[in-house]
């Protein structure tokens, strides 16, 4: 028995991929995604503002699952799930909800939310992966007692993070993160005031930027670097490689924008298209030099307007002829977004249309009224899972599309940039 547990323990570790994550906890983590079964990101989650800003720099953060349900205490988090998928990372909430439902009692509630963490760290470490701790801020509501958990609480963990637990595993395998900065408001005396919430638990969506912001430097090391990974969106030619599957050089040249009330002009290797009751004004430009001084060629500009609800889009038809069943492709864009009213989201939606056998699209976005770049990075960067091709019958029409959708009248400036199309396969 003792040899099966053994090998069982090496086979967990053994399946561990790399950039990846999932998560176990409470609605803070659940924020994530406004529709988990859909690729559909929150951008009041702040892990959707802390992947754009990774992919910036080549480093993909990819969630495999997502298990935060909302209410739940520390006892209730599904961490077995989370480790199943074969993260290499696991993002583990904070107990909130232990100290606001005073579980099990008063007196016992931080002992038993302490073993229950300390428990559910070494279950990810024994599986052979890391353990991203988010750390506890608390809530607006809390009262004199529940902060004084929270103090306690964290004390203990601090602890337990440097010296571990004395039972000889030493200090736990774990990186933590401290939205005390950017969240807390210090200030506050005798109770916790939260900065930029939408409700005086949860985060709203500059919380979210500022925190996402915050994270990056703290996760990018637990990352591989992908070699090469943007180098295809400065050359921006269908020339150069045989995997690339942009369709002629990217944004260069111009074509008439399609689309009812659409006018300007889009790039030669791009298509414009419109529904409901937002249209747009589409211009190439050539994109202004990073902080490293890099230009990464032209972009394009969407001056988008709307009535009432309705979509404009920018569609990159991809090189298709590459194509068989068993590809994988895989594409990502950049975008920036200023002056947004209305807006609902803006996403990146690879696609493909074949007769049969062909992979749904798929898409990444950040929802509702997308705000402007805080700082740091100087682009956004959406990437969708990619499509993988099973056995299909005709011409595997593909796509890769920047989509604008308002959900009421306004206006917003979205700038398309560093466009990456490609076969993942051989």
């Amino acid at each position: 028995m003792a040899a099966r547990a053994a090998t069982q323990a090496l086979a967990l570790k053994a399946i561990r991929f790399p950039n990846s994550i999932a998560w176990a906890g409470t609605s803070k983590q659940a924020a994530q995604y406004l529709d988990p079964p859909q690729n559909n990101k929150g951008n009041a989650g702040w892990m959707n503002w802390t992947a754009g800003w990774l992919r910036a720099q080549g480093k993909s953060l990819i969630t495999l699952g997502n298990f935060g349900v909302s209410g739940t205490r520390t006892d209730q988090f599904n961490v077995a799930a989370a480790i199943a998928t074969g993260a290499s990372i696991i993002g583990l909430g904070d107990p909130t909800n232990d100290f606001a439902q005073q579980y099990p009692a008063a007196g016992t509630v931080v002992a038993t939310a302490f073993a229950n963490q300390k428990a559910q760290i070494k279950q990810i470490n024994d599986a052979g992966a890391v353990c991203l701790y988010v750390w506890e801020c608390g809530a607006e509501n809390f009262s004199a007692t529940m902060i004084g958990n929270t103090i306690d609480f964290l004390r203990l963990m601090a602890d337990f993070m440097q010296y571990g637990d004395g039972d000889g595993r030493g200090p736990p395998n774990m990186v933590f993160l401290d939205g005390t900065p950017v969240l807390l408001n210090t200030a506050a005396t005798a109770s916790i005031d939260l900065l930029n919430t939408q409700d005086g638990t949860h985060n709203n969506i500059v919380a979210a930027q500022k925190f996402g912001l915050y994270a990056v430097p703290r996760i990018a090391p637990l990352l591989r670097e992908i070699p090469g990974h943007r180098m295809r969106c400065a050359l921006q030619s269908a020339t150069y490689g045989t995997r690339n599957i942009w369709n002629s050089p990217g944004m260069t040249g111009a074509v008439a924008a399609a689309g009812t009330g659409n006018t300007g002009t889009v790039p030669t290797n791009a298509g414009a298209a419109q529904t409901g009751l937002a249209t747009a004004v589409y211009s190439t430009q050539a994109t202004s030099a990073d902080a490293d001084g890099n230009t990464w060629g032209n972009e394009t500009k969407i001056v988008a307007t709307a009535t009432g609800a309705g979509t404009v889009s920018l569609i990159f038809a991809l090189f298709k002829n590459n194509i068989v069943p068993g590809s994988i492709v895989r594409g990502s864009i950049e975008v920036d977004v200023s002056a947004a009213t209305g807006l609902q989201n803006v996403s990146a939606n690879l696609e493909s249309f074949p007769t049969s056998g062909g992979p749904t699209a798929t898409y990444d976005m950040i929802d509702s009224t997308l705000g402007t770049d805080p700082g740091g990075y100087t682009n956004f960067v959406l990437e969708p899972p990619p499509l993988v091709f099973g056995n299909f019958v005709g011409s595997p029409f593909t796509n890769l599309a920047v989509r604008v959708k308002f959900s009421a009248a306004g206006s917003a400036t979205i700038l398309v940039r560093k466009g990456l199309a490609e076969l993942a396969t051989a």
